[in-house]
């Protein structure tokens, strides 16, 4: 009797020692610094880390800026706040999901939980999530995935999955750059009013999703080019055993953005041109505005099959641009 009940204490403290307690960290700058994820000021003192959960909910200051190797934590955007926004930039390499202790409570990602929350990754920028990538998780929720370059892998552990609008709405929209996704389990992974749209860049699965985004394709969920180009649905041609998902444009003169960086205080962005055709960038607070504000002095005439043009960051409030033709 005495030998049984001193095993069920061994039991119980071995299952105790794997309990892995978060500590709480919020993104809360506090002046005019650049806001990058590195200035422990900018956490209240401790910049997050493993056994950390990283909160990023304020929408009264501006983005959270991750420019070189940051996180190992798990991350949530716009969680009971927001809009919040994380940008990834050249250099960035950021590891989002908590992998110490069990990886299924502190392992998943989340880009707008009851908020709205944007994840952009840049040219040059990076992101693993460690297990499961959640895009508008919570009703009211809105979350979105912008990559304009760079790469993003949701492939780092067996379990690892995603969705966009578990209980709200997600989007990706792909302007540049590779996302790497373990699993397509269905269609089901696109929910509500959630959608996912190519204007470059590719989407790369393993094994045959053809049923699946053709599927998505004509449902209007997976669209190429807002809807005015054509998406390419290759399995095991470009890369063996893997589905690989991009678009073209069907001959709109080029507008695509190739990269945005952000330079001190300014922000520069490179897009495709067709030489003799005119251009200039727009912005906008939303990816779905009344209208979009022509970005000052950005016209041009294009010499070649490429643009390049920097001013000054526009504030603090997160900005959406696009590239267009007068």
């Amino acid at each position: 009797m005495k030998t049984a009940f001193a095993a069920c204490i061994v039991a119980i403290a071995v299952l105790a020692s794997t309990v892995h307690a978060q500590t709480g960290v919020t993104w809360n700058p506090g002046g005019p610094d650049p806001g990058l994820w590195s200035n422990p000021a900018n956490w209240g003192g401790t910049v997050p880390v493993s056994g950390y959960k990283a909160y990023i909910n304020n929408g009264t200051i501006g983005p959270c800026i991750v420019d070189g190797v940051a996180g190992g934590c798990q991350i949530a955007i716009a969680n009971g706040g927001g809009p919040s926004t994380l940008i990834v930039t050249n250099g960035g390499d950021l590891t989002a999901g908590d992998t110490n202790g069990d990886i299924h409570n502190a392992g998943w990602t989340q880009i707008g939980g009851s908020g709205t929350g944007t994840m952009i990754i840049e040219s040059g920028g990076n992101v693993k999530f460690m297990l499961h990538l959640w895009i508008g998780q919570d009703p009211g929720g809105v979350g979105t995935l912008i990559m304009n370059g760079g790469t993003a892998s949701v492939t780092n552990h067996p379990d690892g999955n995603w969705q966009l609008g578990s209980g709200g709405t997600g989007y990706i929209y792909m302007n540049g750059g590779t996302l790497f996704l373990l699993k397509w389990d269905g269609t089901t992974q696109v929910n509500g009013a959630s959608h996912i749209d190519i204007a470059g860049g590719t989407i790369i699965v393993n094994g045959d999703k053809t049923g699946i985004l053709n599927a998505l394709k004509d449902t209007g969920k997976v669209t190429a080019y807002g809807g005015s180009g054509t998406l390419n649905i290759d399995y095991n041609n470009i890369n063996p055993g893997k589905t690989t998902l991009s678009a073209v444009s069907n001959g709109t003169p080029g507008r695509k953005i190739k990269s945005i960086e952000l330079n001190g205080g300014n922000v520069t962005i490179k897009y495709e041109t067709t030489s003799g055709a005119t251009y200039h960038l727009e912005s906008s607070a939303s990816l779905s505005p009344a209208s979009w504000s022509i970005v000052p002095g950005s016209t041009v005439t294009a010499s070649g099959t490429e643009e390049t043009f920097s001013f000054p960051i526009p504030g603090d409030a997160p900005t959406f641009f696009r590239a267009a033709s007068p």
